[in-house]
């Protein structure tokens, strides 16, 4: 399990994704998570309200009941993210549970699979690049396409950086600025940068 890459659960995204959108007639942007765990597989998401999962735990995929349930965490990229995480689990993971692998085994890897597939998922390539190819000259600079990759694409300041610095969008010393400029904002709302990278 720990050798499936990463750009392999980016193109199991796309593919859920196309899929999802022959199955509907439309392409759909941005995505909703819970749309396409819904029509692909049937499973459906519930929202339960902030501080309702013990611990840490913020979403959580139930093999076993066959649902994902997020937690809000009152910032909707955040939730947005965590929800697509979730999927990722169901599109990357499921089988292992139906083989009856110990499923905390290789953890670590689960999680950067799961990452990378909400990043692909939420920020499809081919619309994300169109998308910027649409806007390239008008402002090229890295901040405004972290910003309009934001608003397009209804996801965090740090979602965006990633996946744009990822497919080679955005110079890489942009994303470490970009990050820490966010992580020192007083105003911002703070987040797990660390689980969106892999």
């Amino acid at each position: 399990m720990e050798y499936m890459s990463t750009e392999f659960a980016g193109l199991q995204a796309e593919s859920d994704y196309n899929n999802f959108c022959s199955m509907v007639g439309r392409r759909q942007s941005p995505v909703f998570p819970e749309d396409i765990a819904e029509t692909l597989w049937g499973i459906p998401t519930i929202f339960l309200e902030q501080d309702a999962l013990e611990g840490d735990a913020i979403a959580y995929a139930s093999f076993e009941n066959n649902r994902i349930v997020v937690e809000s965490c009152g910032y909707e990229p955040r939730d947005r993210f965590s929800n697509a995480h979730e999927v990722g689990h169901f599109s990357l993971h499921k089988y292992l549970v139906e083989l009856g692998e110990v499923y905390d085994k290789h953890e670590h890897f689960r999680e950067k699979q799961a990452d990378a597939y909400a990043s692909a998922l939420l920020m499809p390539k081919d619309q994300l690049v169109s998308f910027l190819d649409s806007k390239a000259g008008l402002l090229d600079s890295p901040e405004y396409f972290i910003a309009i990759t934001q608003d397009k694409f209804l996801v965090s300041k740090v979602a965006a950086s990633i996946r744009l610095e990822n497919l080679g969008l955005i110079p890489v010393e942009n994303l470490k600025r970009s990050v820490w400029d966010y992580e020192r904002s007083v105003n911002g709302e703070r987040e797990e940068w660390g689980s969106e990278r892999w």
